[in-house]
């Protein structure tokens, strides 16, 4: 089984109520910095929103969010692009797989 690197991440869950076990919304940050808005909040305040500091694999959908959501608006534009050329690719890919496979 292959091993992944694991990277810290900040998990930003907000609950309907404080007995909520499971949260209405979920978000991910790679750095602190981008957490500090959610502490003046009446949602912290209230306990309805928690932060927590979560060790994740570096190929997960989690850690590409906090990535993601922790870029300047330069990066995120560069992230963009990244991703709208890999899915260009994978539609190439898959058409030329099913063309293959209807010969």
């Amino acid at each position: 089984m292959p091993s992944c690197d694991y990277e810290f991440i900040y998990v930003c869950k907000w609950f309907q109520n404080k007995r909520h076990r499971t949260p209405s919304d979920t978000m991910y940050y790679k750095e602190a910095k981008d957490t500090h808005y959610i502490f003046d909040t009446c949602s912290f305040t209230d306990g309805l929103v928690r932060v927590e500091y979560t060790r994740v694999c570096k190929n997960s959908g989690a850690y590409s969010s906090a990535v993601f959501n922790s870029s300047t608006p330069e990066e995120k534009n560069k992230i963009i692009e990244e991703r709208r050329k890999i899915k260009i690719k994978n539609e190439i890919v898959q058409e030329l797989h099913n063309h293959l496979s209807h010969c």
